[in-house]
């Protein structure tokens, strides 16, 4: 588990959130499970306790991500279930894929779309807030990968939006990151580490701009009463 107490937060909590611990399931890839961070997080994690520090949730981490896994994983789809439903109602799970993994392997997009949906629609049913997270920014050996992936991101984001679920959100790290190092004139190869993955600095500024967009889009009011009406209204 991972809890609050691994982040240095400058602003104490605030009343907004729950007055019980609230889990969180993480789902991803290498960057997702903090791989090359050394503070042992990864970004996701670092954005999601960040959130909770500030907005005044509890949020007990359990971090599933599996480094090298496609949104394809065969371990994800068979044992997803089974994942939420330890989690119980009313918790927030968080599909962080990193698309690099499917762009290795050749998945074609149709199956990259039924198998984001597919996991979303699985946290859905066991009453749970779903986040779908863009992956950070890496460096792809070639231009056309960097574009492919670009084209992949929007289809995750299309996928979870055409759902057309209040429960559904889209936090768009990808976006942000790529904006970033231009707007502040700083080098992006200092972020990342080989082609693949961000490096340790990476992690922090995708987690710091994921806790961003998690206060834009997670209102801690609205994101505690909902949590508060599913854990309330599903059968124990």
């Amino acid at each position: 588990m991972l809890t609050s107490a691994f982040l240095d937060v400058m602003h104490p909590p605030h009343a907004g959130g729950l007055p019980y611990p609230t889990p969180v399931l993480i789902v991803g890839g290498s960057a997702a499970a903090g791989w090359v961070d050394r503070g042992g997080l990864g970004y996701v994690a670092r954005g999601v306790i960040g959130y909770g520090a500030q907005a005044g949730f509890d949020f007990q981490v359990t971090n599933r991500a599996i480094p090298g896994a496609p949104v394809v994983d065969g371990t994800v789809k068979q044992h997803l279930g089974q994942w939420v439903r330890r989690l119980g109602p009313g918790g927030v799970v968080v599909l962080a894929w990193g698309l690099l993994n499917d762009m290795r392997l050749g998945t074609r997009p149709a199956r990259i779309r039924q198998a984001l949906a597919r996991q979303i629609r699985t946290a859905l049913r066991a009453s749970d807030v779903v986040v779908v997270v863009t992956p950070p920014v890496t460096r792809p050996p070639l231009v056309q990968a960097l574009r492919r992936e670009s084209r992949l991101v929007i289809l995750e984001i299309a996928t979870a939006q055409s759902l057309h679920w209040p429960r559904v959100y889209v936090a768009n790290v990808f976006r942000k990151q790529r904006r970033y190092p231009r707007a502040h004139h700083l080098a992006d190869k200092p972020l990342l580490h080989g082609l693949w993955d961000p490096d340790t600095k990476g992690h922090r500024l995708a987690g710091r701009l994921l806790m961003r967009t998690f206060r834009h889009i997670l209102k801690s009011d609205v994101l505690a009463a909902t949590l508060a009406s599913l854990r309330d209204s599903s059968p124990r």
